[in-house]
């Protein structure tokens, strides 16, 4: 129940002209759609930039599972990764498929991410959530790891053969439903 309230409050907030930050920023991805990121100091990790912060965050990207030859096979695979400067333990990862997941295929999509965040990887408080932002119903789970709030969605266009795989770490879940309130997806 906390989810919907917390989304409906950050829709309420966007409407009133307070959901997102003066200096959030907008980036318009060669993917096909527009994602609101938390400040304008946030950059999409790719190999200009990772030549630009590899000396100072290298090894903060290294945990978060990022090194050049990562970086440098997303490149054109409609995988994106956003960090900031200022918190590289908070990042977005966002995917476009051209898959569609049933609904079935949904459900053990979550059961499966349950047993491995919990049983495997230790994270805690893990719960399922759903709910709309920006017209686009966005479902799938939130946990805590290594301190920091962890939110899995995914988006599905069950009449097109589309989705988005969207991973939010160390950013608030209000936060999270103020930014996919000004995002867009198609």
């Amino acid at each position: 129940m906390k989810k919907p309230l917390a989304c409906l409050l950050a829709l309420l907030l966007a409407l009133m002209g307070a959901g997102l930050a003066e200096n959030a920023a907008l980036y318009q991805s060669e993917h096909g759609y527009t994602l609101a990121l938390p400040d304008e100091s946030w950059f999409r990790l790719d190999a200009r930039t990772w030549a630009q912060y590899a000396d100072p965050l290298g090894e903060a990207f290294a945990e978060a599972g990022f090194t050049a030859e990562t970086v440098e096979t997303y490149a054109g695979t409609g995988v994106e990764a956003f960090f900031t400067p200022g918190d590289v333990s908070a990042s977005i990862v966002v995917q476009r498929q051209e898959v569609s997941f049933s609904d079935e295929n949904m459900r053990l999509t979550l059961d499966g991410l349950r047993q491995l965040y919990e049983g495997v990887m230790g994270a805690s408080d893990y719960a399922e959530t759903a709910f709309t932002a920006g017209g686009a119903q966005f479902e799938g789970c939130e946990y805590t790891l290594d301190g920091l709030p962890v939110m899995r969605l995914y988006l599905r266009f069950k009449d097109r053969n589309l989705s988005y795989i969207f991973t939010f770490q160390g950013i608030a879940p209000e936060s999270v439903c103020a930014l996919l309130e000004a995002s867009a997806f198609a």
